[in-house]
């Protein structure tokens, strides 16, 4: 647990509460009238939207959805590892160029009938005579294999590991 320091910064937050009214109440912010708006929780003050600063008491108001994707940029999903399956006459590729491109090379065999943790597809699309290298993902983590639409899809939209919760 780490102690807070003379650096770091606090900021307030308040979740307001969304209203509807049959009769228009004033926005403190921008003195419109509205029929949908959110009360403050600290000062009761009408807010036509959200996030903002309340316009009276200056608390920030978000709804939790902000706040969690505001924590998803602040920590971003780590880089998964990029796995080149090959064929076993394969594997005897020169290291220094496994190593230059940081690029883990496995035995197909070792993936055969395992399906991607995301979409449960299977990890191996490879034809009988394909010389064409295939790629896939594994979480650092977990260990678990993701095909490259899911590694997608869980870095820019999911922002965390599924087999990792």
């Amino acid at each position: 647990v780490r102690c807070v320091q003379e650096t770091d910064i606090m900021v307030g937050v308040a979740f307001p509460e969304k209203k509807s009214e049959q009769k228009p109440v004033v926005c403190t912010c921008h003195n419109k009238l509205r029929y949908d708006h959110y009360v403050c929780p600290v000062c009761k003050s009408e807010n036509c939207e959200i996030p903002c600063s309340c316009a009276v008491c200056n608390i920030l108001l978000i709804s939790s959805p902000h706040l969690a994707r505001t924590y998803h940029h602040l920590v971003p999903t780590k880089l998964y590892t990029l796995v080149r399956l090959v064929k076993r006459n394969q594997m005897a590729m020169d290291v220094e160029q496994i190593v230059e491109e940081n690029i883990e090379s496995i035995d197909l065999r070792l993936v055969e009938g395992k399906n991607c943790s995301g979409c449960n597809q299977s990890l191996i699309n490879y034809k009988a005579d394909a010389e064409e290298q295939e790629f896939i993902t594994r979480c650092k983590e977990c260990n678990h294999f993701f095909c490259l639409e899911c590694d997608i899809f869980i870095h820019d939209n999911l922002h965390y590991c599924p087999e990792c919760i």
